[in-house]
């Protein structure tokens, strides 16, 4: 009696076990053709812009035996400078503060010594317009000062646009219309046709110079040139019907 018991048990723990497992291959096999009746695809769009702002910034930089003597020759040569800055009221210019550093003498070894040889004074001013030929001649004509003995370093000029959150909003609709149409091709070649959206995820734009090809996981925001490349991408994920 206790053996058949004892089959009986273990008849229906095979039973049970067979279950478990069928009903598993079971839900593998409906999770497998459901996740086949859905299709990723990636959609883009590009667009020329002109940049409508541009800036660049100028650093002159003296050195003195004095901190008094190093900031006479710093205004004197920052008065070449206000002549051609000042001169278009279309121009924006924001100074930064005189930055002081001391260089000290050096022994015999070459290691510097507590003894100041003299001062360096500088100042940066950065110069910005919505006339982005203004920016661009006057950055060439700046540098003309090192022709006078000035040090001058000029940073730039960078060129940007100022208004992109309508642009990159008609992009992405674009690029969501280039994916939708994507996956429409790929689901009639295959013999079906796509249902509902769903799932999208906006990409990164990238803004390069014309015909770029750079790309970056962070976003590229190139301002080296007056004409850029904006670039949006999607992905999409649609229903197969």
């Amino acid at each position: 009696m206790h053996q058949n018991t004892l089959k009986i048990s273990l008849a229906s723990l095979i039973l049970a076990l067979g279950l478990i497992g069928s009903s598993y291959m079971l839900s593998r096999f409906y999770l497998r053709l459901e996740k086949e009746k859905v299709i990723t695809v990636k959609g883009s769009a590009q667009k020329r812009l002109i940049s409508d702002k541009a800036a660049f910034t100028a650093e002159i930089s003296v050195q003195g035996a004095s901190v008094s003597q190093a900031y006479k020759t710093l205004q004197t040569n920052t008065a070449q400078l206000a002549p051609l800055i000042l001169s278009d009221r279309a121009i924006l210019v924001t100074s930064e503060n005189v930055v002081l550093d001391k260089v000290y003498q050096k022994n015999e070894q070459g290691e510097p010594t507590n003894t100041i040889d003299y001062y360096v004074l500088s100042q940066r001013f950065r110069i910005s317009s919505n006339d982005v030929k203004t920016i661009q001649a006057l950055s060439q004509e700046i540098s003309q000062l090192l022709a006078k003995g000035i040090q001058i370093v000029i940073y730039g000029p960078e060129y940007y646009i100022s208004e992109l959150a309508g642009i990159k909003m008609d992009l992405l609709a674009a690029a969501t219309n280039d994916g939708s149409t994507r996956a429409q091709v790929i689901a009639a070649n295959s013999g079906g046709k796509i249902g509902r959206l769903v799932e999208a995820q906006q990409g990164i734009f990238q803004i390069t110079t014309p015909d770029s090809t750079d790309v970056a996981d962070y976003g590229v925001y190139d301002t080296s040139t007056i004409e850029k490349d904006i670039k949006a991408v999607v992905t999409l994920k649609y229903l197969i019907e």
